[in-house]
């Protein structure tokens, strides 16, 4: 047997392993359903890159692995809503960065504002947004969870309309787009308006 030691491995091989036991239970305790969240987060921001790569084989293999990323990224989603703010905050604490002002950019005290404006003990999916709370919150793997929630959207976008939640966005604001590629990465550009 393979030993591994690549964290990223790691949290993939525990989030599958996460999902497959969980997924045999007919309810989950608020226990398991933490763990749940914590497997999820993590094993999917470890597998971001790999899970966004194009696959070599048919474009149903494709279209398959671009479906389930956006599932796997949906379920977290609801589970993270059926958290408490008070719970959320004890799973992924908070960053302790407090010049957000200065900069411009979330901090502790925008955080604290976030949880702070829902409803105390209950779901954040009973007070807001799920995803408008996870865009305020500051902490890196949430943060990096949200960008992946993006990733997953714009995928399935591009599926359905040719055009990435970016490209899209930038069309209906006038400006011409093109794509390119730079080290094994799409890049997308756009033309300045005339």
């Amino acid at each position: 047997m393979k030993k591994i030691n690549n964290y990223d491995e790691v949290w993939t091989r525990i989030m599958y392993q996460t999902i497959e036991k969980l997924s045999k239970k007919p309810s989950l305790s608020r226990n398991e359903m933490k763990k749940g969240i914590v497997a999820l987060v993590k094993g999917l921001n470890a597998t971001f890159d790999e899970r966004r790569k194009v696959p070599s084989g048919s474009e149903f293999e494709y279209i398959n692995k671009i479906w389930n990323n956006f599932q796997l990224c949906e379920m977290t989603m609801v589970l993270i809503g059926r958290l408490t703010p008070e719970e959320l905050v004890q799973i992924f604490p908070a960053e302790k960065i407090y010049d957000g002002d200065k900069y411009q950019v979330k901090d502790w005290f925008s955080t604290s504002r976030a949880v702070k404006n829902l409803s105390k003990g209950k779901p954040i999916a009973e007070s807001e947004e799920v995803f408008e709370f996870l865009w305020d919150y500051h902490s890196w793997e949430l943060n990096t969870f949200t960008v992946n929630v993006m990733s997953a959207m714009s995928d399935i976008n591009k599926l359905e309309k040719n055009k990435g939640l970016f490209e899209q966005f930038m069309e209906e604001q006038g400006y011409k787009t093109y794509t390119t590629q730079m080290d094994g990465t799409d890049v997308i550009g756009f033309y300045p308006e005339d």
